[in-house]
C-alpha cells in the first residue's frame, strides 16, 4: 500500500486501505473494517468513502490506530482529515500548510 504522505483525500486512503485488506484476505469486510475501528455500523466506512459523513476527532485517532499510523503519519493523516473535511477557505489554507510542512520533513522509511 502506497504511504500516506502520497494521498491528498483520506477518503481515497480509506478505500486503498480497505482494498489491499481485501487482497490479503479475502475475507475481510466492511464489517470487519468497522469493528477494527471501533465502529458498530458496516455503513459507517462505506458512508464515509461516499462523503455522506465526516470523521471526528475522536475517530481520526481510531483510524490512526487500525492503520498503525504514529509520528509523522499519523500528524499528516489527521491533517489531511481536516483539510478535506473544512468549511471555509481559511481552514483550508491552514490545513494545506501543515501538509505542506509534514510532506517536506517526512523521510520515505521513517514516521
Amino acid at each position: 500500500m502506497k504511504s500516506i504522505f502520497t494521498y491528498k483525500d483520506f477518503r481515497k486512503y480509506l478505500l486503498d486501505f480497505y482494498k489491499h485488506q481485501k487482497r490479503i484476505s479475502p475475507k475481510f469486510s466492511y464489517r470487519r473494517y468497522s469493528k477494527l475501528l471501533g465502529v458498530e455500523s458496516p455503513g459507517f466506512i462505506v458512508n464515509l468513502i461516499a462523503k455522506k459523513r465526516n470523521v471526528s476527532q475522536p475517530m481520526v485517532f481510531n483510524l490512526c490506530r487500525a492503520f498503525k499510523l504514529s509520528g509523522l503519519e499519523a500528524m499528516y493523516f489527521e491533517n489531511l482529515v481536516f483539510y478535506n473535511q473544512a468549511q471555509s477557505s481559511k481552514a483550508k489554507k491552514f490545513y494545506s500548510e501543515n501538509l505542506g510542512i509534514l510532506k517536506k520533513i517526512w523521510k520515505p522509511g521513517k514516521s
